[in-house]
């Protein structure tokens, strides 16, 4: 698929980022693919007429597989589409799961457009605002006087109605979340969502952690896959759990949800994101080997409120839903790993905060990795987990300018390609959108184009595990029938 547009785009790609081991090897192959399929012409336009005439437009090449960060899909999305993918799903082509001749398109549908990546919480004031001037539009019809004023206004009418069509399906669409997760306390939204933040900010020890699962499981309440994303989420923030702790929970959830959980519980182990202490030595995975509150401290990803927006008396002004301060909008006030990744590459304002005040510069119009592998080895353990390339040709390299600044800005923006690996959440494609946003702000002018195999979210990711085990149980039992 990236092959074919790349292709198609006849697009050269300058620089490539991977982070992860499979990343970095789907890069080579990439390339020796790209490489392979160009004729003696192709090499020599690449080499030379084009090389004369770059104009320094970069197209960067960033790989990220999910392995990298296995902590944001487990977490609880708060946009209008992560909400939507959470209780509904929502399959590749934009249809609505459980819900009748509900199709989300943003091509034919500008409000979906518009509020898709939003907060939820500034869902409705959009709603309502996009409400009154639907009905500014209607009030114009009786200030029309002439004939031609008449004929604009039947014109708009059409596409007036299909406005008012639309704003009615999200006004439903947006009242059955705030009627499935506010008020209904069987599915404990608030509840999970408090839990979350205090795995997050470390605020329960181990003994805490278990005693907040485990009352959910005996509640009865809570579906089997959110417990398990909590059981997973409260792992990999821990690096593991205490032995003691992992072989007691397991049992528990087996007593609550029967044998069967068994194998799922199996293979969220095997893939490293339920682990006890010793089991997380020993895997071969290229998950972090800190406790995620190095992480967030070193990547600022739990960032407390700036002391701009406090008031004269010293409490927390209101926050804007709207206007964020930071991408930790589509999450509960987590910034996604992988959207941190991207940021550093460009802006490391980031890095300069927590990790280390010398960082080689703050702001580069083309990606960098220089100075990071340190950081990146205390995470993972070895600093080989990212890698950079340059797939400019020499005369490319000697021809190109990089500069910072307005002076440099320019009508079209830079491409950068991020392929995610694994599946990526619709609340981290919000927060790379904003990201885009505030590197233009600081004139990084990037437009950022997502590819992946798939949409991601914690009910998919821990009910794989479970969809993967009856897959293999079902091809044994097909095998021993054919015997």
């Amino acid at each position: 698929c990236l092959q074919s547009l790349i292709s198609e785009t006849n697009s050269i790609i300058t620089h490539t980022i991977g982070f992860g081991d499979e990343s970095i090897k789907f890069l080579d192959l990439l390339r020796k693919r790209i490489e392979n399929k160009e004729d003696s012409e192709d090499k020599f336009i690449n080499e030379t007429l084009n090389g004369e005439k770059y104009s320094g437009l970069e197209k960067d090449l960033i790989v990220i597989e999910r392995d990298v960060d296995p902590l944001t899909p487990l977490l609880t999305q708060l946009t209008y589409a992560g909400l939507l993918d959470d209780l509904h799903g929502i399959s590749p082509n934009g249809k609505l799961n459980g819900v009748d001749s509900v199709t989300l398109q943003y091509q034919k549908d500008d409000v979906w457009d518009e509020l898709k990546y939003l907060n939820f919480g500034a869902l409705g004031p959009r709603l309502n605002q996009s409400a009154r001037d639907l009905q500014d539009s209607y009030d114009a019809r009786h200030k029309a006087e002439s004939v031609g004023e008449i004929r604009q206004f039947v014109d708009s009418l059409s596409s007036l109605q299909e406005k008012q069509k639309l704003l009615k399906m999200h006004t439903t669409l947006s009242s059955g979340i705030l009627q499935g997760v506010a008020n209904n306390e069987d599915y404990q939204f608030n509840r999970i969502l408090e839990l979350e933040q205090d795995l997050l900010l470390q605020n329960l020890d181990s003994k805490g952690s278990y005693d907040a699962i485990t009352d959910l499981l005996y509640e009865g309440q809570v579906d089997l896959d959110r417990i398990l994303r909590l059981a997973c989420l409260s792992s990999t923030c821990k690096n593991g759990l205490k032995d003691k702790d992992y072989d007691t929970i397991k049992r528990e959830f087996i007593d609550s949800f029967g044998i069967e959980v068994c194998f799922q519980l199996q293979r969220l182990t095997q893939i490293g994101i339920f682990s006890s202490k010793s089991l997380a030595e020993n895997l071969y995975t290229p998950m972090w080997k800190k406790e995620y509150r190095y992480i967030s401290s070193w990547l600022d990803t739990l960032p407390s409120v700036d002391e701009e927006e406090r008031d004269q008396k010293g409490t927390a002004a209101n926050h804007d839903a709207s206007h964020p301060k930071d991408a930790t909008f589509a999450y509960c006030g987590v910034v996604p790993l992988t959207t941190r990744f991207v940021q550093l590459l460009y802006d490391r304002s980031v890095l300069s905060k927590n990790y280390s005040a010398q960082q080689p510069f703050i702001l580069s119009r083309a990606p960098s990795i220089a100075k990071t592998t340190e950081l990146f080895g205390q995470i993972y353990g070895k600093a080989s987990i990212v890698k950079q390339e340059s797939w400019m040709p020499p005369i490319r390299k000697n021809k190109r300018r990089v500069t910072v600044g307005k002076q440099d800005q320019k009508k079209t923006s830079d491409i950068a390609i991020i392929v995610f690996l694994g599946g990526v959440t619709l609340g981290e494609v919000a927060t790379i959108r904003y990201l885009q946003d505030r590197l233009r702000e600081k004139d990084i002018a990037k437009r950022f184009i997502i590819v992946s195999d798939g949409l991601i979210n914690g009910n998919r990711m821990v009910g794989s595990c479970l969809n993967a085990q009856l897959y293999n149980k079902n091809k044994k039992e097909q095998l021993l029938n054919s015997l």
